[in-house]
Order: structure tokens, then C-alpha cells, then sequence
């Protein structure tokens, strides 16, 4: 058994190695330690249910995220980012108003409240 079954970040102690809690588990179930890193089937990321618990990859769970539109902003654009302040009309009238010289950076973020960087990348289309 282990030393303690602690539930700070869900992380407990074996044989005096600090540990996550749903690898403990998964060597309780399965009588093994897992190979890679524990997955969660059910995205709850405190789970430590052994049959919503599978044992793959970095890669594997990233995909996961993606299949199940639990990644957040990572990879989304646009109006789909949910950290975006501007819509995409105000993107396109960004652009127009920039490409007239009559606007710069600085008076373009001021007036979309966003930063001088995000005037940049949109202007010169890095984003969106």
C-alpha cells in the first residue's frame, strides 16, 4: 500500500516516490504500471475511475482534445479562439483601414482595444 493517498494535484507517494494518483491506480487495477502517461476517456482530468482511464500517448491525448473540441484555443482561429476580442468584420475593417497609411498600429489597437502585437499579426496576416 502506498505511504499516503494524498489529493494535492492528485499526486500520492509509493515507496516513498511521489506519483500520480491515476498511475497508482491504474497498477492497482491491472496489477502493472502503465507504459506511457494516463489518459482520461471521460476528459475529466480528476478521474481516477479505472474503467474511464487508459494508458497512451502525449500525441494520442492531444487528439483526443481535438476530437472532442476540448482544446481550448490551442489551434482554433478566429471567432473560434475563445480568447478573440475582434470579430472577423472588424478584422477585415482593421486591414482596409490600415492598408489606406492613414492608420497606424498604435491608433488601431486604441481604437479596437487589443495590443500593438495583435494589430501586427492581423495587418500582416499571421492571424485569423
Amino acid at each position: 500500500m502506498p505511504n499516503s493517498i494524498g489529493t494535492l494535484y492528485g499526486r500520492t507517494t509509493w515507496k516513498g516516490k511521489g506519483i500520480p494518483v491515476t498511475h497508482f491506480i491504474w497498477f492497482i487495477t491491472y496489477n502493472k504500471w502503465p507504459k506511457n502517461q494516463i489518459n482520461h476517456k471521460c476528459h475529466n482530468p480528476i478521474c481516477v475511475n479505472p474503467d474511464h482511464l487508459y494508458d497512451g500517448t502525449q500525441k494520442e491525448n492531444m487528439q483526443d482534445k481535438i476530437n472532442a473540441d476540448r482544446q481550448g484555443y490551442v489551434g482554433s482561429k478566429g471567432e473560434k479562439n475563445p480568447r478573440a476580442k475582434l470579430t472577423k468584420c472588424q478584422v477585415k475593417q482593421i486591414r482596409k483601414l490600415y492598408s489606406t497609411g492613414k492608420y497606424t498600429l498604435t491608433a488601431l489597437a486604441k481604437e479596437y482595444h487589443v495590443s500593438i502585437t495583435n494589430i501586427w499579426y492581423i495587418v500582416n496576416h499571421k492571424t485569423w
